[in-house]
């Protein structure tokens, strides 16, 4: 029996998470041509402050944070869909964690976020969490199912980092599913990874 990990390739085809349920969503693929950023600053003690461009389609939403944050000391930038009904968006957060992640990549980064989701309110089984690999930095794929003020949604969370950086890419959506996938499809491919970050250590 094959025993070997699956990996979300969320540059390329993000793979659909199961909800606790077991539910899963078919998604578009391909490949989104995108320009390199320069590589960001990395500061010892505070959030990484990624330059990022809205995808196709999406408007920066000015003074918009994340609701929920991982850590208190953190950067968000918040993507809408423009024209489209609420809820339907791209959130990007930099954390500065207070302790180094025990190593870059899936296993590292994956006690951080399921302590995370339990404060949350969420479920965290192991089974839940892929394996995932954002513009050649691997990490955690988690796939949620949330209420926004009585509205549901559904969500892709994207956890990739190194030393005390995290970052954490959201892909929500409650009813325009292919046009968040291609917005992040997009960012993704083109996500700026800081000086000497390991790649591909899913």
């Amino acid at each position: 029996m094959n025993t070997k990990p699956l990996v979300v390739i969320a540059a390329l085809a993000l793979l659909a998470g199961c909800s606790s349920n077991g539910g899963q969503e078919d998604e578009p693929s391909g490949e989104p041509t995108v320009e390199e950023a320069a590589p960001p600053e990395v500061v010892a003690g505070a959030p990484i402050a990624f330059e990022l461009e809205a995808p196709e389609g999406f408007v920066l939403a000015d003074g918009e944070d994340r609701p929920d944050p991982l850590a208190a000391n953190q950067v968000s930038q918040v993507f809408n869909l423009d024209g489209a009904s609420p809820g339907n968006q791209i959130l990007v957060t930099s954390y500065s964690l207070d302790a180094a992640l025990a190593a870059p990549g899936f296993d590292g980064v994956l006690p951080v976020v399921m302590e995370y989701d339990v404060a949350r309110g969420f479920e965290a089984d192991p089974v839940q969490y892929r394996h995932a690999i954002v513009h050649r930095m691997g990490g955690v794929h988690r796939y949620l199912e949330i209420d926004l003020g009585g509205t549901p949604a559904k969500e892709y969370n994207h956890y990739f980092g190194q030393d005390t950086h995290l970052v954490q890419i959201t892909c929500r959506w409650t009813d325009d599913f292919d046009a968040v996938m291609a917005g992040c499809e997009s960012l993704e491919a083109g996500f700026p990874a800081p000086e000497g970050w390991q790649a591909g250590a899913a």
